[in-house]
């Protein structure tokens, strides 16, 4: 199970079932300006990045801060950006060696399709990206 860093049904104690232990969330129901507070009470410093505007600091390319974010992200770091698209030419390849089917003919269109704020002509299902078919495990 994923929790989503901000639903609203987070909760202050909760329990991995996975790893079967308790996980303490101890700021999660404080405010932006609860958080703020703190830092400059205790002098604090906080990532420099939200001072440069940005709301969500996580990885470059995070799918969560949305294609504009990202598009942004990616002209800024553009290493960043040639290093996923060397990972999705990489995932083609092993899905042409194991002969899966594919739409995409390298790792550009693959990362273009990933940005693009374009709906897709794929049902919602289908924009999974999956180095494995159905029902096919590592071995």
């Amino acid at each position: 199970m994923l929790n989503a860093d901000n639903d609203e049904h987070r909760r202050m104690f909760e329990t991995c079932i996975t790893k079967g232990s308790r996980i303490l969330n101890p700021i999660i129901d404080w405010t932006m300006e609860d958080v703020w507070e703190f830092l400059n009470h205790y002098g604090c410093r906080s990532n420099p990045l939200y001072e440069c505007g940005y709301k969500r600091v996580g990885c470059v390319g995070c799918p969560k801060a949305g294609s504009q974010r990202q598009k942004e992200h990616f002209e800024k770091y553009p290493k960043i950006r040639a290093a996923y698209i060397r990972a999705f030419d990489k995932m083609l390849a092993s899905r042409n060696e194991r002969e899966l089917t594919t739409r995409w003919k390298d790792g550009e269109e693959v990362m273009a399709w990933w940005l693009s704020d374009a709906p897709s002509k794929y049902d919602i299902d289908e924009r999974q990206i999956s180095l494995f078919e159905e029902g096919e495990c590592l071995r």
